[in-house]
């Protein structure tokens, strides 16, 4: 996908709240933070164990997001990006930046939806 595609959905920054969990490397990982999320892919937080397993294009099965307001049907999604060393993280983890796979209609709608709301919460509503 074109990244400019990627980005035609709002994007929200979420709290600790707002976790994940997939199978990685034969190993269910659940409970991981998201930093942000779109209809197209999220941010999340992976412990720095992980780091150096970790690779751009790799693909993520059983991905599920763990929010009662959010879709929790399992989907793939693929690390587009590897980021390290940032500040909103500790110098052990690692952030990956996710794209979705394989989704539905309704789970892009839920997921916009969602946003909507949150933003019009945490943010007020937009001119």
């Amino acid at each position: 996908m074109d990244p400019l595609e990627q980005r035609r959905y709002r994007r929200i920054s979420v709290g600790r709240d707002h976790t994940v969990r997939f199978r990685f490397r034969g190993q269910n990982l659940d409970s991981l933070p998201i930093t942000s999320l779109s209809a197209s892919g999220c941010f999340v937080i992976l412990p720095g164990e992980f780091a150096e397993k970790v690779r751009e294009g790799l693909l993520l099965v059983n991905f599920v997001l763990e929010h009662e307001d959010l879709p929790s049907s399992p989907i793939c999604a693929q690390i587009v990006r590897v980021v390290t060393r940032l500040a909103e993280i500790s110098t052990e983890d690692v952030g990956l930046g996710l794209l979705f796979l394989s989704t539905s209609d309704r789970f892009t709608e839920q997921i916009e939806a969602y946003i909507s709301a949150y933003h019009e919460v945490h943010v007020g509503v937009e001119p």
